[in-house]
C-alpha cells in the first residue's frame, strides 16, 4: 500500500496545482515541497495521467503502464473551475493495491525500472553521446566494469548508486519513460544532461 501520494495537474500557463499546496512554477517543486511524498499522479498538458516516482531518479511514466504492472488505482474525479484551476476533488486519494498473483512485486517493479534506466545510460546513451563518453573517461569510470556489476551483482543497483553516484549526477534528476500505444512495454527512455535550471518534462521530446 502506498502511504504518501498526491494528485497534481499542469495548467495551461505551465504552472502546477497540487493537493494541499499553492500553485508552483515547476514539477520539480512537487517533491521538494513534500519530502515524504513517494508518488504523484500527474496529469500533464498532453492530458495523459502519469505516475511520478521518487527513486534513484524522479521517474515519470504513464500511469496506465504502472497500474497494469503492479496495482489498481481507485477512480477519482476533478472539477475544473474558472481559470482551469482544480478547486474540488471527489475520492481524491489514490489507493494502490496488488490485484493478482501475476503482477510484479512493487519493489521489484521499481528496481526493474531503475535497472532499465541505468542500462540505457551505460549502453545506448553512452554510444549516442560524445560528451557523456568524455565525462566517463575524465572521471576514470570503466563502463564495462560497471555493466558487469549491474548484470552480475544481486545488489548491483545499490552498489552502483553508492560507488558511481557521479554518473547519475551528470543527468537532470528527472527521467521520462515513454511506452507503446497499449502501455504494455517501454519504447523510449529520455534523459537530459543536468543544466543550470530544470526544463519541464512536458517540453522534452
Amino acid at each position: 500500500m502506498i502511504n504518501k501520494s498526491i494528485i497534481a495537474k499542469r495548467q495551461p500557463d505551465g504552472k502546477i496545482w497540487y493537493m494541499s499546496s499553492d500553485i508552483v512554477d515547476s514539477e520539480h517543486d512537487i517533491f521538494f515541497n513534500n519530502e515524504e511524498t513517494e508518488y504523484v499522479s500527474f496529469m500533464d498538458t498532453d492530458n495523459i495521467w502519469y505516475c511520478v516516482h521518487m527513486g534513484i531518479f524522479i521517474v515519470k511514466l504513464p500511469l496506465d503502464f504502472v497500474k497494469d504492472k503492479i496495482c489498481s488505482v481507485e477512480s477519482y474525479e476533478f472539477i475544473d473551475k474558472q481559470n482551469n484551476r482544480i478547486d474540488e476533488f471527489k475520492s481524491c486519494e489514490s489507493n494502490f493495491k496488488n490485484i493478482s498473483e501475476d503482477v510484479i512485486d512493487e519493489i521489484d517493479f521499481w528496481e526493474s525500472i531503475d535497472r532499465a534506466i541505468i542500462t540505457y545510460i551505460l549502453k545506448d546513451y553512452y554510444a549516442e553521446s560524445e560528451d557523456f563518453r568524455k565525462y566517463m573517461e575524465e572521471n576514470s569510470f570503466r563502463r564495462d566494469e560497471i555493466i558487469g556489476i549491474i548484470e552480475d551483482k544481486k545488489d548491483g543497483i545499490k552498489y552502483f548508486c553508492e560507488k558511481y553516484y557521479d554518473v547519475i549526477n551528470y543527468f537532470d534528476n528527472w527521467v521520462l519513460i515513454k511506452t507503446d500505444d497499449t502501455n504494455s512495454s517501454i519504447n523510449k527512455i529520455v534523459l537530459k544532461k543536468k543544466g543550470d535550471k530544470h526544463i519541464e518534462t512536458s517540453n522534452w521530446i
